[in-house]
């Protein structure tokens, strides 16, 4: 029997961007709204604003990036090493506070106009669930015979695991929980479908390693340039290796390869001397300044790298919400089979043909 083709998801903040969920670069435009919306839940914001203007002092005399969280939390977290104080402590609260909520709930599928709809709660929801479905190998049959003149419900269809020639890892530079919401959200609204994330390569489920941390987990939010210093964060880096130097295909999604995530570059780098499968690098990351661009030709010497259908999109105008959406179309609205997998892997060739 032939191997599974290991299809690896690299995403960054630009994949969650469609949902709201902010940037590095919009990421304190974004407190000041949530404290100004509600002074009383988040009042302690003026303390991190407070603590913010200190470390701009170092504009002063050094290059900084003044508008960048992870720089932020990462000088925070230096000088509580140094000096054993606990100002990360707050601000990883805050990181976690600002992500949490705005992260929108996924909202009820009433008037649905198609399968999608129906399933995932309506756009841009609903391209993220056909995302995840294929992440978790399901695939949905319409089972039921839906009332005359009336479009199917969600009793009328099934979900069930997939036999699938692709299997699925993914490793995330974000905070969000998107991928775990949705997940529960499938799992809640099928009977008997219990596939979810693992965060080990050999636990039951699609492997899923943060290496930044996650909200659900505020002490395990980590800064990008000291995270290797964490010793709970080994095992993470070592299912990150093992995923990456498993792969036949690296995605990379939404993420622009900051020159702050040196650590990424030396993982990819090393994951690549140990790989004997790999044959495409695909890359989709906005560009609005063209920077992101030079970022990856000058990093990527891969000569199957691939950066969309004509070698500019992926980065002039091309966004992560495109291409999740690239699913609409391929089937008919209430289709009686649907394979996520089929559906992804056609948009993802779609996009980089």
């Amino acid at each position: 029997m032939a191997a599974k083709k290991h299809v690896v998801y690299v995403l960054g903040a630009g994949f969650s961007a469609p949902l709201r969920i902010p940037t590095i670069a919009a990421f304190l435009d974004r407190a000041k709204t949530l404290q100004q919306d509600d002074s009383r839940t988040y009042g302690y914001f003026d303390k991190i604003f407070e603590t913010i203007k200190l470390l701009e002092r170092a504009h002063n005399f050094f290059r900084t990036d003044r508008t960048s969280i992870e720089d932020l939390l990462t000088m925070l977290d230096l000088k509580d090493e140094l000096e054993g104080t606990t100002d990360s402590q707050l601000f990883k609260k805050f990181i976690c506070d600002v992500v949490i909520s705005s992260t929108p709930e996924i909202p009820s599928s009433s008037n649905a106009q198609r399968w999608s709809d129906l399933f995932f709660g309506g756009e841009p929801w609903a391209s993220y669930g056909v995302f995840v479905s294929a992440l978790l190998g399901y695939e949905f049959f319409l089972t039921g015979t839906p009332k005359s003149n009336a479009p199917p419900t969600l009793s009328d269809y099934e979900c069930r695991e997939a036999k699938q020639g692709i299997r699925y890892s993914v490793i995330s530079l974000n905070y969000d929980m998107v991928l775990e919401k949705m997940a529960d959200h499938i799992n809640a609204t099928f009977q008997g479908s219990k596939r979810t994330f693992a965060s080990t390569a050999t636990g039951r489920g699609t492997p899923l390693v943060k290496l930044h941390g996650s909200v659900v987990k505020p002490e395990s939010i980590v800064p990008p340039l000291l995270n290797k210093q964490y010793v709970d964060l080994a095992g993470l880096w070592s299912e990150a290796f093992a995923i990456l130097k498993s792969a036949n295909q690296v995605r990379v999604i939404g993420y622009s390869l900051p020159d702050a995530d040196s650590y990424v570059r030396f993982l990819l780098r090393s994951a690549a001397v140990e790989t004997r499968h790999l044959q495409r690098i695909d890359v989709l990351c906005k560009d609005d300044d063209g920077v992101v661009q030079p970022r990856y030709a000058d990093f990527i010497t891969f000569t199957d790298y691939r950066r969309g259908k004509d070698r500019q999109e992926s980065f002039n105008g091309g966004d992560c919400y495109g291409y999740l959406a690239n699913y609409q179309g391929q089937t008919e609205p209430w289709a009686k089979v649907i394979h996520p997998s089929d559906l992804l892997e056609m948009s993802h060739a779609k996009h980089f043909r």
